[in-house]
């Protein structure tokens, strides 16, 4: 037998995928077997019932019995918070909105000068000089209800409520001095 006819007798040059020659490594890898469309959930504790569970939050005190039901209330309520005045808002965007609006002075005195209001919805990229500006917008071209809860449009009840004295005030009105002794002042119970 010639060298020539050993090389291909070994297999050198090409295959086709379906040779025996690769048999062996195709039951190892499974190539070529068929298997269905399956949707493999690998987040199967987040569907299962399981036994009530309160949030994890302080002051929140609602109760959920699957993890999923527990995340998108996370999501919606706890996640982004303003860590000044404690807000939560639904997403990061709001949140930057927010936090630049009400809390930063360099946006204050950019917004005296230029338009500074940016929009709502994170894909547009419009500029408003005021906030009415912007409210008009979504409405107009993002078709927010009318009604929507622009900024902190929600109404604060006010409770009539005595003026609060001020710790100045509260420790004269404790503490009586006798201006005629040199002892210690006098508490009046």
């Amino acid at each position: 037998m010639s060298k020539i006819d050993a090389l291909f007798k070994l297999g050198v040059g090409r295959r086709q995928p379906s040779d025996p020659f690769f048999a062996d490594g195709d039951a190892v890898c499974r190539a070529y077997r068929r298997e269905g469309v399956v949707d493999i959930d690998d987040e199967d504790l987040c569907h299962e019932i399981v036994a009530k569970f309160p949030c994890h939050v302080f002051g929140c005190n609602l109760e959920f019995d699957s993890l999923l039901q527990y995340e998108l209330h996370y999501n919606s309520l706890h996640r982004y918070f303003c860590s000044e005045c404690n807000k939560r808002l639904p997403s990061p965007h709001l949140l930057d909105l927010h936090i630049s609006e009400n809390h930063d002075s360099f946006f204050r005195a950019q917004a005296q000068r230029k338009p500074m209001y940016r929009c709502f919805v994170e894909e547009c990229d419009g500029m408003f000089a005021a906030p009415q500006e912007r409210r008009r917008h979504c409405i107009d071209a993002h078709r927010f209800p009318h009604d929507f809860r622009f900024d902190d449009a929600r109404k604060q009840k006010t409770k009539h409520r005595k003026p609060k004295q001020s710790n100045d005030d509260l420790l004269d009105s404790v503490m009586e001095v006798d201006p005629s002794s040199d002892s210690f002042p006098r508490l009046p119970f």
